[in-house]
């Protein structure tokens, strides 16, 4: 059967009828019930005579009972595998519902240690920024120190300089001086 006859075929949408009926074309109302009135009232005749000759014959109405208790003990049987196999399903159902519950506390868990190591590594961050911003600024103080001890360097320079002039003429003077008091003493005896 090709997918458009699979999907035109439907059923009745009366209770207890899986007759096939003709697909309703485009939207709106559903198909007609697959029986209709006339057959309806057959039925209902039908099943008046049965009751009419159960009524009055004993024998047949035992063995419709009989037919009855058989297909309710048929049913009963079934009815019993069905509440097995939902007893089964249940307990499948409760046990995927622990399995889920599990594995949402474990998912809670991991979420909470996921933040927990997130703040964690917003805090470290910071620390290392300002441990990165304390370095530049004592990057910058020591630039500060170097800049500050070529400066005292070249005027300790500077300085020595100086003082060597002031030694160079201090000892020109004193030689001077010498020299001058050495020709005054002599002309002096």
């Amino acid at each position: 059967m090709s997918l458009p006859e699979m999907t035109a075929m439907r059923t009745c949408g009366f209770p207890g009828c899986d007759e096939p009926v003709d697909a309703t074309p485009g939207v709106g109302r559903p198909s007609e019930p697959a029986v209709q009135v006339d057959e309806l009232r057959t039925t209902l005749d039908a099943l008046e005579q049965r009751a009419t000759t159960l009524e009055s014959d004993p024998v047949a109405a035992g063995e419709d009972n009989a037919r009855a208790n058989d297909e309710l003990t048929a049913l009963t049987a079934q009815l019993a595998v069905q509440t097995l196999e939902n007893v089964t399903v249940v307990a499948q159902l409760v046990e995927a519902q622990n399995l889920v519950t599990a594995a949402t506390a474990i998912k809670d868990e991991a979420v909470a240690a996921a933040r927990a190591a997130a703040v964690q590594a917003d805090a470290d961050e910071a620390r290392a920024e300002r441990a990165e911003t304390e370095a530049a600024n004592t990057r910058a103080l020591l630039d500060q120190v170097r800049l500050e001890g070529e400066r005292v360097r070249a005027e300790v320079l500077l300085l020595n300089g100086r003082l060597a002039t002031v030694i160079s003429e201090r000892e020109q003077r004193t030689r001077a001086d010498r020299a001058e008091a050495n020709t005054t003493r002599p002309s002096q005896k």
